[in-house]
């Protein structure tokens, strides 16, 4: 368990966060550590007080890392968007002299 949240913890430190898809088992079911433990009943051998709270942690932590994304997406759009409304012209191969012309 420990080292499930540390990897969780790099993930967001590092700007690359885990998300439910980084814990895709064999048939096809989103299967954190945390989350199969309580689906096959090993989370019982964890204080009750530890299990909720690692159970709660461990999905802020995905819900987190999975909003990282969907907002990296919508930066990542709004970049081609102001980048397709100008276009580079005039490249001189004496040098790197741009001009940039709104479209």
């Amino acid at each position: 368990m420990t080292v499930h949240f540390q990897e969780l913890k790099h993930g967001l430190d590092s700007y690359n966060p885990k998300t439910w898809r980084h814990f895709k088992d064999s048939n096809h079911n989103y299967s954190p550590l945390i989350k199969s433990m309580v689906a096959n009943g090993d989370i019982i051998e964890i204080n009750k007080k530890i299990a909720i709270k690692a159970e709660k942690l461990e999905k802020d932590a995905l819900i987190v890392g999975w909003k990282f994304y969907d907002k990296f997406q919508e930066l990542f759009d709004i970049a081609l968007e102001t980048i397709e409304q100008y276009e580079t012209l005039n490249y001189s191969n004496t040098g790197n002299q741009y001009k940039i012309k709104k479209i």
